[in-house]
This record gives C-alpha cells, sequence and structure tokens, in this order.
C-alpha cells in the first residue's frame, strides 16, 4: 500500500473516532437531561422501500415497519410524532404498546424518540464504519 493512500485512511480513521466520541458525549447529555415520560404507540405502518435493480437486476422490495408515538405533556397537550425506529419484515411494536419516550424539555416535538437504538443510532453507525475502515487498512496492509 502506498503511504499516502496508508496516510489518507489513517487521517480518516481519526476523524471516525472523534466523531463517533463527539456524537457519544452529545447522546450521553441528551439522556442526562432528556424527559422520560410513557408513550404510547399509535400506529405502525408498513412502507415499501425498494433495494438493488441496477445492472439488469431486478430490485426486491422489503416491507419496513414504522412507528407512530404519542405521548402526554405536563399541560395536558398529547405530542404525536414519528419514531426513528423501524423494522424489516417484522413490526417490533405492536398498536397500544407502551413505550419510554425521551425528549429535550425545551422542544419535544423536535427531539422525542422511543428510548434505545434509535437515540444511539447515529454513534453506532459512525463507531461500525470506522471499524470496517481499520480492518480494511489493516487486511490492506498485510497484503503488502
Amino acid at each position: 500500500m502506498d503511504d499516502g493512500v496508508l496516510y489518507v485512511l489513517l487521517a480518516l480513521i481519526a476523524i471516525g473516532v472523534v466523531v463517533t466520541a463527539v456524537q457519544a458525549i452529545r447522546i450521553r447529555r441528551f439522556l442526562a437531561q432528556a424527559v422520560r415520560v410513557p408513550g404510547k404507540v399509535v400506529n405502525v405502518v408498513p412502507e415499501n422501500h425498494e433495494f438493488g435493480g441496477s445492472h439488469g437486476q431486478s430490485a426486491e422490495t422489503v416491507v419496513y415497519y414504522a412507528n407512530f408515538v404519542e405521548f402526554p405533556m405536563p399541560d395536558g397537550s398529547v405530542v404525536k410524532f414519528r419514531s426513528r425506529v423501524e423494522h424489516p419484515r417484522n413490526p417490533i411494536y405492536a398498536r397500544g404498546q407502551t413505550v419510554t419516550v425521551v425528549y429535550e424539555p425545551g422542544s419535544p416535538t423536535a427531539t422525542a424518540e422511543i428510548e434505545g437504538p434509535a437515540v444511539w443510532r447515529p454513534a453506532i453507525f459512525t463507531a461500525l464504519a470506522t471499524v470496517v475502515l481499520v480492518l480494511f487498512t489493516l487486511g490492506a496492509k498485510a497484503c503488502n
């Protein structure tokens, strides 16, 4: 492997580590300050997503289940939101199911989410991409 390519890969890995750390810190701060309330899944909607379909191959359609949740505010109003939690092929929540919702007190509509993996998703994906880049770099270096 050319030294220039190696330095670029190492720089990308460093950036990935920093971005993952910053995201994790922001998420921890959010969760430390977040209000936790019981919410209710009011609807589970199947949505078709198509994958592939290039170079003469037919596209594969996969059904994902989107969750719509509502929760009460202290003033008695109700906030409804679409969760970023989607699951392929089988719903993971049922209509009427109670879930824990987390949100920032100052902006509940914009920040509400079901507590769990969806909150951590940005840090998880960045960390996984960084690990793949590390493994690629190690493999490429070992082949030289």
